[in-house]
């Protein structure tokens, strides 16, 4: 297994970490993780769901499809600017190359996830007695 992912989408370890050392106590960084956990999960779930219709059409602004991923529609923008020639061209990418690409992308969010499930144990883990 490769290691965690630094940053994937908007999820950044670092800024993380940090957040963890600035919240003061226990529950807090528990709460905190948990609610990245439940973000990522859901992200990971939209990215899953995105079988049903064909992937550029996420990208396209003149399609409104209900319970949208930003994270999704996002991705495939920047999937489709950075390998095509005329990102409004339906030449390409492939349907097959961009499920490839968010396919990649949701096993990054799930490696991201247990990064967070590491910072969960150890949260859970910490003792709450603090010795000066």
């Amino acid at each position: 297994m490769k290691g965690p992912i630094v940053i994937v989408g908007n999820y950044n370890i670092y800024q993380i970490r940090i957040s963890l050392e600035v919240l003061q106590s226990k529950e807090e960084r528990l709460k905190y993780l948990y609610n990245i956990k439940k973000e990522i999960r859901n992200i990971i779930r939209k990215f899953n769901e995105s079988n049903y219709v064909p992937l550029r059409t996420y990208a396209d602004s003149a399609y409104m499809i209900d319970d949208n991923s930003p994270e999704l529609v996002t991705f495939l923008k920047e999937v489709i600017v950075k390998y095509s020639t005329d990102p409004n061209d339906r030449g390409g990418p492939s349907e097959q190359f961009l499920r490839r690409m968010v396919e990649n992308e949701m096993k990054n969010y799930e490696r991201f996830e247990e990064f967070v499930d590491i910072e969960l144990e150890s949260a859970m883990n910490e003792s709450t007695v603090f010795v000066n």
